[in-house]
C-alpha cells in the first residue's frame, strides 16, 4: 500500500503492507438433549449451523450407536469461500443414558382376614419395562412357612406399563393379627424368574 500527502504544507509519502486476516465464521450449535442407549446419532442431533456457506463434517458420524455416558460431539466446518474464512471446529456434549429394562416387575400386597380366620392375601405385580412379561406366574407361594389353600392362579401376561393380580388364601395358622408374616413366593415368565420375599403384618 502506499500514501502520498497532497497537503502543500506536510509534504511527503509513505509505503506499507496491510495485512487483512480471514474472518472466523460464527457457529451455532445447541447441546443435543439426552439419548437412550441404542438410539443412532442423526440429523436431529448433528444440526449445527454457520453464518457463512460450507459445510460439516461430523465425528462421529450419523449413523454411530454411543456408548452409555457422557460423550463428546465434534464438527469442522470448512467454508465454500476460503479465501476470506477460515475453518472452524467446535464441540458439544451429548448425555447417552441407559437402555430401559425390558421387562421391570414390583410387587404390592394387601392381605385381609375373614370371619373363619382365613389369610387373603392380593398379590398385585407391576411391569414398568418398556416390553410384555408374558405367561408370569405365582408359585411355591408360602405365608408363614404354610402353603395357600387352593391351587396356583392361573398364568397371565402383563404388558408395558400394565398390572397383575394374584389371590391367594392361606389358612388361619400362619399367624395371629398383629404379627409379621413372612410371604415367600417365585415370579417367573417366559424371559426369567426371581424369587421373592416379602415381609407383611398379618391381618
Amino acid at each position: 500500500m502506499f500514501a502520498t500527502v497532497t497537503d502543500p504544507r506536510f509534504p511527503g509519502s509513505m509505503q506499507g503492507t496491510l495485512v487483512i486476516t480471514k474472518a472466523t465464521p460464527a457457529i451455532s450449535w445447541k447441546q443435543p438433549g439426552d439419548m437412550r442407549f441404542g438410539t443412532i446419532l442423526s440429523a436431529v442431533q448433528l444440526n449445527a449451523t454457520a453464518d457463512v456457506v460450507g459445510n460439516f463434517v461430523y465425528t462421529p458420524v450419523a449413523g454411530t450407536a454411543l456408548p452409555v455416558g457422557s460423550q463428546t460431539l465434534s464438527a469442522h466446518f470448512v467454508p465454500n469461500n476460503s479465501v476470506n474464512y477460515s475453518a472452524v471446529d467446535t464441540q458439544v456434549k451429548v448425555n447417552m443414558q441407559s437402555p430401559e429394562p425390558g421387562i421391570q416387575l414390583s410387587q404390592t400386597v394387601v392381605a385381609s382376614r375373614s370371619s373363619t380366620g382365613v389369610v387373603e392375601v392380593k398379590l398385585t405385580v407391576t411391569n414398568s419395562g418398556h416390553a410384555a412379561a408374558k405367561d408370569c406366574t405365582i408359585a411355591s407361594a408360602k405365608l408363614g412357612g404354610l402353603a395357600p389353600l387352593d391351587g396356583a392362579p392361573a398364568p397371565q401376561t402383563i404388558g408395558s406399563g400394565g398390572n397383575a393380580l394374584f389371590v391367594f388364601r392361606f389358612p388361619s395358622a400362619v399367624g395371629a393379627s398383629g404379627t409379621s408374616g413372612l410371604l415367600t413366593f417365585s415370579l417367573n415368565h417366559k424371559s426369567g424368574s426371581s424369587s421373592v420375599s416379602v415381609i407383611i403384618t398379618l391381618p
